[in-house]
């Protein structure tokens, strides 16, 4: 019961509803993900449906997201799906991910993958990443630490790699490795297991097996990996003055707001330490997801509530003095930093946000 809130409190993003997607958009909803977002742009074909197991032949020329949108509705209505029927890009890929605990790869095209993988990074947002190309598939799970390009710095050059429709792929293939890919959605948000933090996983389809590789950070990487928010720091592009540290190491990183009022960061790993100092814990996820466990005598204050405006009216804050010293984390650290923005607005001076969330604590530290 704890786990199955956890995954009804949880909100994922798959980027695609194709090969890779529709497994994974299969079975989490069948798990009970509260929230799936599915953004894809493409069309469902007849070519489509040996391997695509989530359309079918009445889909035919509609969009992938309404006919994932459709068969989610049929599996599991309990399922809230938000869809997104255009391209992934540099421009909008920033406010897709926003809000999300947990970013599931599974598109088809070397340009979204680096996007993606860049923009997760820069957001401190765990990333499920795989791949597939004719009988063989790859996977594996990135939390800031590790990045797609400490496996492959950069993108092949165009037309050098074969997709599925110019190579092939055997049918079950992206069944095998999109269940696998949900698999570790799942591990994230329940805590069970161990997730493929820094290691690459390898299925060989024609042998049936699956070899672990080590990933080594390089560190050569990082700039290209954050340049985009060095670039857009601070020129109306991006958000101004913001920095982010490249590693979940670097747990004392301050951060910029829009008003400059300064904001810490820490490692989730290390909330011991704040409340040691009197930080106060505050949960900011949602009444049915702290049924699932809580860190000790965390606040409750749901973001829904704080995005109504009722902070003066929440027991857990209504009395507190606005310098109190708060430490915000949420499942994945994504609706925290919304909520420190929100705090910041109604006074609150002494915040710190969580890194990770408590979806990283159960990784990690149970």
């Amino acid at each position: 019961m704890e786990g199955q809130r956890q995954l009804y409190g949880a909100r994922v993003l798959s980027i695609g509803a194709g090969g890779l997607g529709a497994p994974v958009i299969q079975y989490l909803a069948a798990a009970g993900v509260g929230t799936l977002g599915v953004i894809d742009f493409d069309v469902v074909e007849t070519t489509n449906l040996q391997r695509q197991v989530i359309h079918n032949g009445e889909n035919r020329g509609q969009k992938k997201t309404a006919s994932a949108r459709e068969f989610v509705g049929k599996l599991n209505p309990l399922v809230s799906v938000e869809t997104y029927p255009f391209p992934l890009t540099e421009d909008n890929v920033d406010g897709l991910i926003a809000g999300y605990d947990i970013v599931v790869d599974g598109c088809d095209n070397f340009d979204t993958r680096y996007t993606v993988a860049d923009a997760c990074a820069r957001a401190d947002i765990p990333l499920v990443w795989g791949s597939i190309n004719r009988y063989s598939g790859q996977l594996s799970v990135f939390d800031g630490g590790i990045t797609l390009r400490d496996i492959f710095p950069e993108p092949p050059a165009p037309g050098t790699v074969q997709n599925c429709a110019e190579g092939g792929v055997l049918g079950v293939l992206p069944g095998v490795v999109g269940t696998m890919m949900a698999n570790e959605a799942i591990k994230l948000i329940t805590g069970i297991g161990n997730p493929l933090y820094g290691k690459l996983a390898v299925w060989d389809g024609k042998t049936a097996t699956l070899q672990h590789l080590n990933i080594a950070p390089r560190p050569e990487t990082r700039a290209r990996v954050f340049d985009r928010q060095a670039s857009t720091a601070g020129d109306g592009r991006g958000e101004p003055g913001i920095t982010t540290c490249a590693t979940t190491a670097c747990s004392a990183e301050k951060k910029e707001d829009e008003g400059n009022t300064m904001v810490h960061e820490r490692d989730i790993l290390e909330y011991q330490d704040l409340t040691s100092k009197g930080a106060l814990l505050v949960d900011v996820r949602e009444p049915v997801e702290w049924a699932g466990g809580q860190l000790p005598k965390a606040l409750e204050t749901p973001l829904s509530a704080l995005r109504r405006g009722e902070i003066d009216s929440l027991p857990a804050l209504a009395d507190l003095p606005r310098d109190t010293p708060l430490a915000v984390y949420c499942a994945g650290g994504v609706r925290s930093k919304e909520a420190i923005g929100i705090l910041q607005q109604a006074g609150f001076t002494n915040l710190v946000n969580l890194t990770g969330g408590i979806n990283r604590w159960w990784a990690y530290a149970r």
